[in-house]
């Protein structure tokens, strides 16, 4: 991964002494934190909040968002809603991708050119040509509630697991 992300890290590390608190999002950011140094004393978790009325099942959306991609009646849609970024670990869905048969997928999000197109080279690789949609950026404003609420979803081992928005809580099939 990249040496910003380690250098701040770092840096917070060291810092951490100081705060009267030091929060994370879940016991195994927190757990990773005291692992790497932080002070266990000073720790905290506060669990993200997810407002699951706004992402409970959606017929119209789903049906709507299926009509733009070209998705038929009836075929099994599989896809990720995050941004591109090498702790996401898309390779696993893309790899996943070239062994079943019978689905389509779609990746919802952007990152940076660089790893954009690595992703997508290896999609070529692959062979993943129309069973793959690469979906780019969508604002909320935009849609993202219907890719979010209008298909199945596919959790990917994020590489750096310290927040899991269950798709089965709201009421989708996790994969």
């Amino acid at each position: 991964y990249d040496w910003l992300p380690r250098v701040i890290f770092e840096a917070e590390r060291r810092l951490a002494r100081f705060a009267d608190v030091v929060v994370a999002n879940s016991h195994a950011g927190k757990a990773y934190c005291v692992a790497n140094g932080f002070p266990a004393d000073r720790m905290r978790v506060i669990h993200n909040g997810i407002d699951a009325e706004r992402f409970q099942p959606d017929p119209a959306g789903r049906k709507r968002v299926r009509a733009e991609l070209g998705i038929r009646r009836g075929e099994l849609m599989v896809g990720i809603v995050a941004r591109l970024d090498p702790m996401k670990d898309h390779p696993t869905l893309l790899h996943a991708a070239r062994r079943v048969e019978g689905a389509r997928f779609i990746c919802v999000g952007d990152g940076s050119e660089d790893y954009r197109k690595q992703l997508h080279a290896l999609a070529e690789e692959l062979s993943l040509g129309d069973k793959l949609i690469w979906a780019g950026k969508v604002l909320v404003n935009e849609g993202q509630d219907d890719f979010t609420r209008g298909h199945i979803s596919f959790r990917l081992p994020d590489k750096a697991d310290n927040f899991l928005m269950k798709p089965h809580s709201f009421g989708l099939d996790e994969i």
